[in-house]
C-alpha cells in the first residue's frame, strides 16, 4: 500500500512540475486561482487525512490488508507459473552439471607457470656461526 502512495506522490509532483497550456486554463478560469501556498497546504492536508484513514476505519483496513496477502500469494503463483513455462527446460539444472576440466594456460588466459627452484636442505639451516 505504501508503494502505492509513494507512487502517487511521484506522479502528482511529475505533473505538477509540467507547464500548462494558457488555453487550458482559460477553459474554466478557475485553475489560475490556484497558489503554491495553497497547493502545499491542500497536500500537507490530504496527507495527513490519509494517514488517518485507518484509526476511522479499522475494518476497512484488515480487509485491505488481507487482500494484499491474497494479492502476494496470486502473485507469487504466477510467478512460478512464468518461470516453470519460460525457466530452464533440462531437468538438470545448471549448478548440477559438472564443468569440463580446461587448462587455462592452453587458451592463453593465463601465462605458462614459472618454474619454482628447488632448495637443497642445507640452504634451509639457519645461517649463524657456532661459537
Amino acid at each position: 500500500m505504501g508503494f502505492l502512495i509513494r507512487t502517487a506522490i511521484v506522479v502528482t509532483i511529475g505533473i505538477m512540475l509540467i507547464p500548462a497550456d494558457p488555453a487550458e486554463l482559460a477553459r474554466t478560469g478557475k485553475a489560475s486561482e490556484v497558489s503554491t501556498i495553497g497547493t502545499l497546504v491542500f497536500m500537507k492536508t490530504a496527507w495527513d487525512d490519509a494517514r488517518g484513514f485507518c484509526d476511522r476505519n479499522a475494518e476497512a483496513c484488515t480487509t485491505a490488508g488481507q487482500f494484499g496477502d491474497l494479492f502476494q500469494a496470486k502473485a507469487r503463483t504466477g510467478a512460478k507459473w512464468i518461470y516453470g513455462f519460460l525457466g530452464p527446460s533440462s531437468p538438470t539444472p545448471a549448478a548440477a552439471r559438472p564443468f569440463p576440466a580446461v587448462d587455462a594456460t592452453a587458451t592463453g588466459s593465463l601465462p605458462p607457470p614459472r618454474p619454482v627452484p628447488r632448495r637443497k636442505p642445507t640452504d634451509l639451516q639457519p645461517h649463524f656461526a657456532a661459537s
